[in-house]
């Protein structure tokens, strides 16, 4: 998914610290069975990194801290954005690390990098205590154990000024229900035809979400959608490409609101353009 906060994007896969937190993260790290729980804030956690790249060091990160941020390469009259990754994932990821150079070709910007495997990583089981210790926002927002969850531990339209969401593997790794501003279901939302072949079909189409938004940055083609009111009116053949149509991405129109279905191409580049 993806926030809008002013000049600050904030891009994330799976989970993402909620950015009123940013500067004051967590203590009295548990370790159960393998898993690490978080308990109590403070400040900071070293756990839980920043990694700063600009046009000035875009292939060599720079660990940002406050106490060194004014000898840093971040300028404070550009944009900033930020990108999060998921669990038992960190910020290498290569879909993430795309967006990273996508937004450097595209404009002068800050683009951070938060690296809290520290806290998410290890074996399935430990997927609890990753819920446990940070609130869910992402790119195909993160279904298993987040459902039934409070609003403030899951994403919600109330996390920022606009939220857009974008949803590949609904039911399975990722949310069915709409909860953003806007929500785009990609090809129907449950599951992504460049996948098919791949020996972890829905860890591809968990993964499909970043890739998309990636293209979507300097995509000149487009990534446009049409109105549906849900996933089951698509499957069952209602909701023909008709009425406004509408770009996903990091180009959206922040006036949207609804759910829109679109189609994707089977490999790069993804986007199919304008149906009308």
């Amino acid at each position: 998914m993806v926030y809008k906060i002013h000049s600050v994007t904030i891009t994330a896969l799976v989970l993402w610290l909620h950015f009123s937190n940013v500067r004051c993260v967590f203590k009295n790290h548990q370790t159960i069975s393998r898993c690490t729980f978080i308990v109590h804030p403070i400040c900071p956690d070293p756990l839980i990194n920043f990694y700063l790249y600009t046009r000035e060091n875009e292939h060599h990160p720079q660990r940002v801290a406050l106490e060194n941020i004014t000898k840093s390469y971040y300028v404070k009259s550009l944009p900033n954005k930020f990108i999060v990754h998921g669990f038992n994932s960190n910020m290498t990821l290569g879909s993430l690390q795309r967006i990273k150079d996508e937004y450097l070709t595209q404009m002068d910007v800050n683009v951070w990098m938060l690296d809290y495997s520290g806290v998410s990583a290890g074996p399935v089981k430990c997927y609890l205590a990753a819920v446990f210790n940070l609130p869910s926002v992402g790119l195909d927002p993160a279904l298993p154990l987040f459902y039934s969850t409070h609003l403030n531990r899951r994403l919600s339209r109330n996390d920022a000024e606009f939220v857009d969401v974008i949803h590949t593997n609904v039911l399975v790794q990722g949310q069915l229900s709409p909860c953003g501003d806007v929500d785009f279901y990609v090809n129907g939302g449950l599951s992504q035809p460049g996948c098919n072949h791949s020996t972890e079909p829905f860890v591809c189409d968990h993964h499909m979400a970043p890739a998309y938004f990636a293209e979507s940055i300097n995509s000149i083609t487009g990534f446009w959608s049409w109105p549906c009111p849900s996933v089951f009116n698509y499957l069952s053949g209602q909701c023909p490409p008709q009425g406004d149509h509408e770009l996903m991405g990091e180009n959206v129109n922040e006036s949207a609101r609804g759910q829109y279905v679109l189609h994707t191409n089977n490999v790069p580049p993804y986007a199919q353009g304008d149906w009308k």
